[in-house]
């Protein structure tokens, strides 16, 4: 048997407010009974099954989008009184950058290591990535870190390549 990791927000009584209580109510009276070990059991096997069915849907959809026939996210319009580098922070993500320059990221991966493609890495895992924070770091050779627009700026100084 894993280990799942628990929720942090846990269902509370409305009465007493403890974790894994509820409200039982017969008409007359209202009072608070505890869960049974079976309904913990089944909180937590709910939970674990709409997580997997969640990462599940990433997983085919992130592939799809791969493979070009899936579902593909609409580029937000930038605003007029946006600079130009939250234009293009906004046009351009850092997993498209990464693609153009030869790394092949794990589907479904939003962050991780690869060979850092600013120095020619070909076995290491200097590079780290995070794709929610769009930001990146090399811990090898180059030392750099930044946001896209500093992984195109840094590329495009290498002449690794052209936008």
């Amino acid at each position: 048997m894993t280990l799942t990791a628990r929720p942090k927000v846990l269902p509370n009584c409305g009465l007493c407010n403890r974790r894994f209580w509820t409200v039982e109510d017969d008409g007359s009276r209202v009072w608070c009974r505890r869960w049974t070990i079976a309904e913990v059991r089944e909180h937590w096997a709910d939970e674990d099954r709409v997580r997997r069915e969640q990462a599940f849907a990433r997983r085919v959809d992130e592939t799809l989008i791969a493979l070009g026939i899936g579902p593909v996210a609409p580029k937000r319009r930038p605003h007029v009184g946006e600079s130009l580098i939250e234009r293009l922070k906004a046009i351009y993500r850092i997993e498209d950058i990464l693609f153009k320059l030869g790394c092949s990221l794990p589907i479904g991966a939003r962050r991780g290591t690869v060979p850092c493609p600013l120095h020619g890495e070909r076995s290491g895992r200097a590079f780290s990535f995070d794709i929610d924070r769009q930001r990146w770091r090399c811990w090898g050779k180059c030392g750099t870190h930044g946001d896209v627009v500093d992984l195109i700026r840094i590329a495009r100084d290498k002449g690794l390549m052209i936008l």
